[in-house]
């Protein structure tokens, strides 16, 4: 059928057409009448992207999406909305008991119905997040968004409180096993000392080891001159030395033990040898030793305290240790007990809720658009159905499409209804 075919058709049909057209916007008009208004409310947060609003850990730039994604996603959980719900009255403030399956199959149905209601966008190029909440009222609607953006900061708040507080815990048995670790390390370095009579310094020596290391670090010329000027000088020395360790012994003897005990009068005869000693005459000894016997003795020497300076620095090296850790760990648990103490979680909410006086739904010129396109679609799917349901011959046109064969055309220019039917002439 041509196009001129079809416009007659629906021109023949337009009552039926405008009908079907009328109805459907009729039947839409009607059900947007009856759907209730709908408002929106809207609240604004803004995110601290230094770090994760729930855990309080530090954020790397290249994750700041993925925590403004995250955080959209929280905002829209269940748990937030049925906190928005207690706070606003919608649901008691105590659970129900787990037992009673028809009041929790009612709360979450609540839920589910406010959760829809919700929707949750992102500023562009931002770390604000809009709180989009819809209901039946303005009101209503800018109560309920404030009430999930109030509950979310609850949420962050005590989500990163319980992650703090547990990390304290940690920290705190750490701490309290580096003090332990630290005091043996203590208690090792006083054995030390009391053992050697000396007293290590920070840098793990003590008062012998300048001229230890300028020994040690003697070339074997130098080595020998020090050991041919110094052979009496040396035994004096070592002499001193003695000396200086049994007086300090018995300093601390007589502050503990009393002037009369036995082991202070051992000390005080012990010390009295050493000084006899080292009042003797040594030079001929010395002289007669070689040289080679002395730089084998400073030697022998030497090692001796480079085995005791080890062991020295070692125990002043783990006080060190533990005392870093400790420092380092103490900083951890000041910053730590911070974020137990928080009082928005990394959230702060921004301006006063607003609500949209003017309702969103429903779009009555949109419905219309809509309405007026079916209608149309519909009528004329109806009248081509009805027409081709009707077989009647109506005009040449019809006899056209059926391949008659015709002996005298009808009129040209002349409507189908009024144009006559063509005389057929059967053949002689």
């Amino acid at each position: 059928m041509s196009l001129t075919q079809w416009l007659r058709i629906l021109w023949a049909r337009r009552l039926l057409v405008l009908l079907t057209l009328a109805g459907v916007l009729a039947g839409a008009a009607v059900i947007a009448w009856q759907r209730p208004y709908v408002y929106a409310g809207k609240t604004r947060i803004v995110i601290d992207l230094s770090k994760d609003p729930i855990t309080g850990a530090v954020v790397a730039p290249r994750s700041f999406e993925m925590v403004i994604a995250t955080q959209t996603a929280l905002i829209q959980d269940p748990s937030v909305i049925e906190r928005a719900a207690r706070i606003l009255g919608y649901l008691p403030a105590n659970k129900p008991n787990p037992s009673d399956y028809a009041a929790l199959t009612a709360e979450r149905r609540l839920v589910t119905n406010l959760g829809n209601g919700l929707f949750v966008t992102n500023v562009p190029d931002s770390n604000l997040i809009d709180i989009l909440a819809y209901t039946n009222s303005p009101e209503e609607s800018k109560r309920f968004s404030e009430a999930v953006r109030q509950a979310y900061i609850e949420l962050s708040v005590r989500q990163q409180r319980a992650s703090a507080i547990g990390a304290l815990s940690v920290m705190q048995d750490q701490m309290r096993r580096f003090l332990a670790q630290r005091t043996e390390a203590s208690q090792r370095r006083a054995a030390f000392e009391r053992r050697y009579n000396v007293v290590l310094h920070e840098n793990g020596g003590n008062f012998d080891e300048d001229g230890l290391n300028q020994i040690a670090n003697a070339s074997d010329d130098q080595l020998r001159q020090m050991a041919k000027a110094g052979a009496a000088s040396s035994a004096a020395a070592r002499n001193a030395v003695v000396l200086s360790r049994i007086d300090a012994a018995l300093a601390t003897a007589q502050a503990t033990l009393g002037p009369n005990h036995p082991q202070v009068q051992a000390l005080v005869q012990q010390r009295a040898a050493a000084a006899a000693v080292a009042q003797a005459p040594i030079r001929a000894q010395n002289a007669s030793m070689s040289v080679d016997t002395l730089m084998s003795h400073k030697v022998e020497q030497l090692l001796a305290d480079r085995g005791i300076l080890a062991e020295g620095r070692m125990l002043v090296n783990q006080e060190y240790i533990y005392d870093s850790l400790m420092r380092g760990l103490a900083a951890r648990i000041v910053t730590t007990a911070q974020q137990a103490n928080v009082s928005n979680g990394g959230v702060t909410p921004v301006g006063a809720p607003t609500a949209e006086f003017k309702p969103t739904a429903p779009n009555f010129t949109l419905i219309g658009v809509l309405a007026a396109v079916i209608g149309l679609i519909l009528g004329v799917q109806i009248a081509i159905i009805v027409e081709l349901l009707n077989r009647r011959v109506r005009g040449i046109e019809d006899l056209a499409t059926f391949g008659v064969p015709m002996l005298t055309p009808g009129r040209q220019g002349e409507d189908r209804e009024e144009a006559a039917v063509p005389e057929l002439v059967a053949a002689a």
